[in-house]
């Protein structure tokens, strides 16, 4: 079972480049293609508008967030290379120079703003608002400097930004529709969109100007096969190099396989890695997926959600849990995660997020 844990750096750390377990990829040229595939297409292209693995493994190639986290799940920067707590209710962030969107527009203070206002925007209804609900202003400081400020303590900010908020192309999307966004996304991230074709393939090419260098793998195609049987085919064919979601039933045949190799994804957790994004949702009265109610455990939650001292947020959510478990609410279980098809001529690593991160993809033959 992933740790639900608390991941807040407190108001006297700055967190910067150097140090954080990532590396940029190689400064070769990009070669060869990659062929993902998802039990699934993607909903929409709108970053700000789903809530779903398929989608998340779309468009985190795209667009970039401000924060990220690395192989071993550590948040780490991205399109902000610095940031620290400098009120309560107030995070700072420094911006990444030199960076520009697909279509050429600069990266700046003003892009970040335009994008978490959008992401906000009542208006829109954007799917992942909710998680921003405690923002209540984002501030241009200057070109390279943002300031969120938010109505209460809102220590998993964090977070959130390092997997919600992506950083859209102002003019690009300024004015523009739901319809607009959904077909054409214009990001900062390391591949460009190339062209969808629904239910058939979706198709992203590397930005080989990309900030962090320039990706390994030229091209990544993700193919929606909703079958297993039909997917794991595609494995052995050779027509597909990826394939999630594969059923235990059809492991044997993937063992069996010379080219082949299945990858274990085991265990549970949520999407912010923090213990609020289980609890509240889950057992916090008044929410829609809730069939508990214990005023004792409203009162711890309510507490958390605005405790930014971590080990005090700790202590908050054992006892928490501990409740739960003594009011049999809760019966913790393992489960099965994702088992992942892969070609052996494929250097990937299944990571806990259940994200597939093209820059860390690789070609072993280099085609």
């Amino acid at each position: 079972m992933k740790r639900l844990g608390v991941c807040w750096l407190g108001a006297a750390l700055v967190c910067a480049v150097i140090g954080l377990g990532w590396t940029a990829p190689s400064l070769a040229a990009p070669q060869g293609k990659i062929v993902i595939a998802q039990g699934v297409d993607p909903t929409t292209l709108d970053p700000q508008w789903h809530e779903e693995t398929p989608a998340y493994n779309v468009l985190l190639n795209i667009y970039d967030t401000l924060l990220f986290r690395d192989k071993d799940l550590k948040i780490i920067p991205w399109l902000a290379t610095s940031w620290k707590l400098v009120t309560p209710t107030t995070w700072e962030f420094k911006l990444r120079q030199g960076v520009r969107f697909h279509n050429g527009e600069a990266f700046d203070a003003d892009a970040v703003k335009f994008s978490i206002d959008r992401l906000r925007d009542p208006k829109l209804g954007n799917r992942q608002a909710g998680n921003f609900r405690l923002v209540t202003a984002v501030e241009v400081v200057d070109t390279f400097t943002v300031r969120i400020v938010t109505s209460k303590p809102f220590p998993t900010m964090e977070n959130q930004l390092a997997l919600r908020g992506a950083v859209m192309a102002p003019k690009h999307f300024a004015g523009k529709d739901k319809t607009f966004a959904d077909r054409n996304p214009v990001g900062t991230g390391p591949y460009k969109f190339v062209r969808w074709a629904k239910d058939d393939q979706l198709v992203l090419e590397a930005n080989e100007q990309w900030w962090g260098g320039a990706p390994k793998v030229k091209t990544i195609v993700y193919r929606p096969i909703p079958e297993h049987a039909v997917r794991v085919a595609a494995l052995q064919g050779g027509e597909v190099d990826i394939a999630v979601n594969i059923p235990p039933h059809l492991v044997p045949i993937i063992d069996k396989h010379p080219k082949l190799y299945i990858m274990y994804l085991i265990g549970w957790g949520n999407t912010t890695w923090d213990a609020d994004g289980t609890l509240t949702p889950l057992f916090r009265s008044g929410n829609p997926l809730a069939n508990n109610h214990n005023p004792d455990f409203d009162g711890m939650m309510d507490e958390a959600q605005t405790t930014v001292d971590p080990k005090r947020r700790q202590e908050i959510y054992a006892k928490a849990q501990r409740l739960m478990l003594d009011d049999g609410a809760v019966l913790p279980l393992y489960q099965q995660m994702d088992l992942y098809g892969v070609n052996k001529r494929v250097g990937f690593q299944a990571l806990s997020s259940e994200q597939i991160v093209g820059v860390w993809l690789s070609l072993k033959d280099g085609k």
